[in-house]
């Protein structure tokens, strides 16, 4: 079992006895993760001695917290509640876009491939205020997972009274595909689709 891996599950461990004594994992997780931020600040702050031993030092925080933010969603708990927080660590520890983006994929919930499953993800659709039917937006995914047409193809819909738009991507390449309600930064990925 590789090291990283046996922290996760170690931690998950230790929360579940701590659970078992009335104390609220979520809020260990959050506040050690706050913990961890706060402590690579001080670090940082220290009269600009960048030396190496603080440059590993804060380098083993940030990837101590990633782990802990890997807990959180292994456990089930929203990443949209501390998302502010969670893309704080990933910033100021030099993650680039991509492996963000990989981090958030290995956690995305899994659906059948059926109109129904697609349907519930895109939730209410009212046609006055999009640019297609739902049955037309369910049918357009459908067909381009199924032919697995590469590329990135955006969804818009709006609620009433709302001026925000809800964006949905879907996007189907050669390492795979994924659907994400990009406001909600909730990503999902479509089983049995071989």
């Amino acid at each position: 079992m590789e090291k990283e891996k046996l922290i996760v599950e170690s931690v998950k461990l230790a929360l579940a006895n701590l659970q078992l004594n009335g104390v609220s994992p979520k809020e260990v997780l959050i506040s050690s993760i706050r913990y961890l931020m706060e402590c690579c600040s001080l670090e940082n702050s220290k009269e600009g001695r960048h030396t190496e031993e603080t440059c590993k030092k804060r380098a083993a925080m940030f990837n101590k917290a990633i782990l802990f933010i890997e807990v959180y969603i292994e456990l089930g708990f929203s990443y949209e509640s501390h998302a502010q927080l969670f893309e704080q660590v990933f910033r100021e520890s030099g993650l680039t876009d991509d492996e963000v983006l990989f981090f958030k994929r290995r956690f995305a919930q899994k659906l059948k491939l059926n109109k129904s499953k697609i349907g519930s993800v895109l939730g209410r659709w009212n046609p006055r205020y999009h640019s297609n039917t739902k049955k037309e937006v369910v049918e357009d995914i459908l067909e381009k997972i199924r032919k697995k047409e590469p590329g990135e193809y955006f969804y818009y819909s709006r609620r009433k009274n709302s001026k925000q738009e809800d964006v949905y991507q879907l996007v189907i390449g050669s390492e795979g595909s994924y659907f994400c309600h990009v406001n909600e930064q909730r990503y999902y990925e479509f089983e049995n689709m071989g």
